[in-house]
């Protein structure tokens, strides 16, 4: 969580650089696997570049959302952030515009659970953690949850 990856906004992939991002897939399906986690943002694996991985497999590179329906609460978590998860305001409804494992460029429109994640990982891209989203008060219990977790973690090691 501490890891100043994780607050860098990450710069675009060029299609220069398509073959070193899809060397990348096979670590990160692993790591969303053993994690059960829904995507997977390459600055969370310390790669600074506008890409992230879906559970499905589905690689989203230069993401940006050019709609978005109302924003509702949701309880997220992050994998980066592991043992907690908060209340954030997400839209159930977005449209993406993305370049694909080709670089072709996909423009779609995504809902619910698969909607949230892509936000979640957009925001992992610009430098952002669903605690941000959060009051003071909220992101201090939160963060404290998440230390107990590792400290537990640690011992049971």
């Amino acid at each position: 969580m501490n890891d100043p990856a994780l607050r860098e906004v990450c710069p675009p992939v060029t299609q220069d650089e398509l073959d070193y991002i899809k060397s990348l897939i096979p670590e990160m399906t692993k790591i969303l696997n053993q994690e059960d986690g829904a995507a997977l943002a390459a600055n969370q694996v310390g790669v600074i570049k506008r890409f992230f991985l879906m559970k499905d497999g589905k690689l989203i590179i230069n993401p940006e959302i050019i709609e978005i329906g109302p924003l509702k609460p949701f309880e997220e978590g992050c994998l980066s952030i592991p043992g907690t998860s908060g209340t954030t305001q997400r839209a159930q409804t977005i449209k993406v515009k993305y370049r694909d494992e080709n670089f072709n460029e996909i423009e779609i429109e995504y809902k619910g659970i698969e909607a949230v994640a892509i936000q979640h990982e957009i925001d992992h891209l610009d430098g952002k953690l669903y605690t941000d989203q959060m009051q003071p008060m909220r992101r201090m219990l939160v963060l404290d949850k998440h230390r107990k977790f590792l400290k537990l973690r640690g011992r049971q090691r």
